[in-house]
């Protein structure tokens, strides 16, 4: 069963990470945001806003069953956008570059990253599960 934590502060991140890094199940992150990128109006501003509310759910889906643990971890536009000194595009194992993000742990490590759109592809989500295994 999957275990979902959720964050909503940077402050929390190293903590909490470190907390499931030492339990035996794997640990994914899920950065992402409520808010749509920057687009001109019309229908480029609803797939970028529909991007961003797709990953989230979509990732959950296919993790469920397994046993992991995901964090998710909410990015704030205010903050982040223009930010190079936000604290996860700072964190040296983070690197954030865009937003949704997902990451794979093992042996404390990122070992693999998905980013934007490939967080929609079922079989990308797999490959990454399987290769922090």
């Amino acid at each position: 069963m999957v275990n979902n934590v959720s964050i909503t502060n940077t402050s929390e991140f190293e903590g909490t990470l470190s907390t499931h890094l030492s339990q035996a199940k794997p640990v994914y992150t899920l950065f992402y945001g409520s808010w749509c990128p920057d687009c001109t109006a019309g229908r480029l501003r609803m797939i970028s806003y529909s991007l961003t509310y797709q990953a989230e759910p979509h990732v959950k889906k296919v993790f469920e069953g397994k046993d992991v643990t995901l964090i998710t971890a909410t990015v704030e536009r205010s903050e982040y956008r223009g930010n190079s000194e936000y604290p996860y595009r700072k964190n040296a194992q983070v690197q954030l570059k865009c937003v949704p993000t997902l990451l794979a742990w093992k042996n404390g490590s990122p070992v693999k990253r998905l980013e934007e759109g490939e967080l929609l592809n079922d079989q990308k989500i797999e490959d990454l599960i399987k290769s922090s295994q």
